[in-house]
C-alpha cells in the first residue's frame, strides 16, 4: 500500500488528496476482505470466470474495444458485473442512489450484457458493484437470454 501514494501521484492526483485517497482505498480493500459479495463476485470456482475481459465489437466500420471488469456463469446464467468507485451521497435515499446508478449506466451495461450473450447460451444478468459500500446493484432483474 506504500506504492500506492506514488502510484496516484502519477495518475496525476494532486499531492495535498493523496492522503485521503489512500485511506479510502484502504477502507475499500478491507471492506472487499470483509463482503460475502464481494468473495461471491470474486470467487474464482465460478464457471467460465474472467476479470477484465476484453472483447470487441464493430460500430461505423470500426473496431470498438470493451473491457468487462467482472464476468462469471453461476447457477445457469452470466453475470456481467461493472464495478463502481463513487460513494453515495449521505442525503440521497438508497432507492435514488439505485435509480440514478441504474440509470447511469444503463447503456454500457446493456452493450456489455448483448457482447456477452454471444458467449454461451445462458442468459445474461447485469449489476453495478459499488466497491465504497459494497452494494450489488442487480441492473436487469429478468435475464436476458
Amino acid at each position: 500500500m506504500m506504492g500506492w501514494k506514488s502510484q496516484l501521484l502519477q495518475l496525476g492526483v494532486p499531492a495535498y488528496y493523496c492522503p485521503t485517497a489512500v485511506k479510502d482505498m484502504e477502507r475499500w480493500v478491507r471492506d472487499i476482505f470483509e463482503s460475502s459479495t464481494a468473495s461471491w463476485i470474486l470467487d474464482r470456482n465460478n464457471e467460465m470466470s474472467a476479470c477484465e475481459l476484453e472483447l470487441c465489437s464493430f460500430k461505423d466500420g470500426r473496431v470498438v474495444k470493451h473491457i468487462i471488469d467482472r464476468t462469471f456463469v453461476h447457477d445457469g446464467c452470466r453475470w456481467v458485473i461493472d464495478y463502481k468507485l463513487g460513494e453515495k451521497p449521505k442525503s440521497e435515499p438508497q432507492d435514488l442512489y439505485i435509480d440514478r446508478m441504474t440509470a447511469d449506466h444503463a447503456e454500457q451495461l446493456s452493450r456489455y450484457a448483448e457482447l456477452a450473450s454471444e458467449m454461451g447460451d445462458e442468459p445474461v444478468r447485469t449489476a453495478i458493484f459499488c466497491i465504497a459500500t459494497q452494494d450489488l446493484i442487480v441492473t436487469n432483474n429478468e435475464a436476458a437470454a
